[in-house]
């Protein structure tokens, strides 16, 4: 399957791509989820919409961080190019740690809402933006997977794209479409997380802990089969982003294992023999 798009929407009066326009519906469909599903979780909608705007800018530029040190070896070599954030190039464990870290410190310093019901409001709106966010991948040709020989694999035919730049060994090769295979990811997970939410108590943080576990498993997946990510910076033959998701994936692990042991405990109180 050929993909044959213009990366850009408008080349005059001044240069506006596809990407940069789903990036902004990602996000502006992030935070109306925000505010529509706040009531799910007994918070109230105009605080949460407040938090996740203050909290944003923390994310872009978490997301724009991790993704200059995760390729510094270019960035070092061009530095008038890391401000260029219009131009691509975003992370999207940066996005949530940057987004996340802010919006706990601003909610414990400012806005007061109880955080474990935020942390698991946070998960379906973040899907769903990313989901989106995947489509600008598509039309710029960022993000591409390895050479396949699957029916589904995809060409980016169109000589603007991103791939034909930076990698042409891959200029008419049909690669992974691994930006599709995310965006079912997201969408089916958030749908999951939005069904676990009537079953499981809202504000117990276990709906953040299941994001967190199948998010970082899919992403440690995923990056076998990015063909972006071949001259990354690599610890052991892992990238960044899959040592990041390793130790993500522990901490539901150790929540749980935790959850078990309080029940353990009280369990065992609830059956101990009173002392005569």
């Amino acid at each position: 399957m050929s993909i044959n798009i213009d990366p850009y929407l408008l080349r005059d009066p001044f240069p506006l791509s596809w990407y940069e326009v789903t990036i902004l519906i990602g996000l502006g469909t992030s935070l109306l989820l925000f505010w529509k599903l706040a009531d799910r979780y007994e918070l109230n909608s105009s605080r949460v919409l407040r938090l996740a705007l203050v909290s944003l800018p923390g994310g872009i530029v978490g997301a724009r961080l991790l993704h200059v040190i995760d390729s510094f070896d270019y960035y070092s070599a061009h530095p008038n190019l890391v401000l260029r954030f219009w131009e691509g190039g975003f992370a999207q464990y940066g996005m949530i740690l940057g987004w996340l870290g802010t919006a706990l410190a601003v909610n414990a310093l400012w806005v007061k809402l109880p955080s474990t019901r935020f942390l698991d409001l946070l998960p379906a709106p973040l899907l769903v933006g990313f989901a989106i966010g995947r489509i600008g991948c598509i039309t710029y040709g960022c993000c591409y997977g390895s050479p396949t020989d699957l029916p589904w694999g995809v060409v980016f035919s169109h000589p603007d794209s991103l791939i034909n730049a930076a990698a042409p060994h891959l200029r008419g090769v049909a690669v992974h479409p691994v930006q599709i295979y995310e965006m079912a990811f997201f969408l089916i997970l958030a749908l999951i997380l939005l069904g676990l939410q009537r079953r499981l108590q809202p504000g117990s943080g276990a709906i953040f802990m299941v994001f967190l576990f199948a998010h970082s498993v899919e992403r440690f997946l995923i990056t076998f089969l990015r063909g972006d990510y071949v001259e990354l910076q690599r610890l052991a033959w892992l990238t960044q982003s899959q040592i990041i998701a390793l130790c993500l994936a522990l901490v539901p692990v150790f929540w749980l294992a935790s959850r078990f042991r309080k029940v353990g405990k009280s369990t065992e109180h609830s059956f101990a023999s009173p002392d005569e």
